[in-house]
């Protein structure tokens, strides 16, 4: 299982790309989605990305480029209504990461967006599995 999805810039909100991937993980059946937005003003560098890894159910964000955008990153079991969630901010390079010990096999319903002056844009979803 594998999906690769682009989607433009949201006119007046901001400026990235975004896309998203999942892939079948090794761990028992466990799925793996990544998240990333791209700053297309600066020659389309990675802006901010943020994920779920089966194994070891870490979730993580990443805020790649000094833009005055963060990333925001929410992962829920989607059976129990327990998540985890963070806000990343301070620019270029800082990173966050947490395992969230969900049982196995659990679907996680994950959205991550840039963040502008505390409101959350470019918000993208994918369902993950533990």
């Amino acid at each position: 299982m594998s999906a690769a999805v682009l989607f433009g810039a949201f006119s007046g909100v901001s400026y990235a790309e975004s896309s998203k991937s999942c892939d079948e993980s090794w761990d028992d059946n466990g799925v793996n989605c990544v998240i990333r937005h791209w700053d297309d003003h600066v020659g389309g560098v990675l802006a901010s990305k943020g994920s779920f890894t089966s194994y070891g159910e870490v979730v993580a964000a990443s805020d790649h480029h000094a833009d005055g955008m963060g990333v925001y990153i929410r992962a829920e079991d989607s059976y129990t209504g327990r998540y985890v969630e963070k806000w990343v901010t301070g620019g270029k390079g800082d990173s966050w990461e947490k395992n969230a010990s969900f049982p196995d096999g659990r679907f996680i319903d994950l959205k991550v967006c840039q963040t502008n002056n505390g409101n959350l844009v470019n918000c993208l979803f994918a369902e993950a599995r533990a």
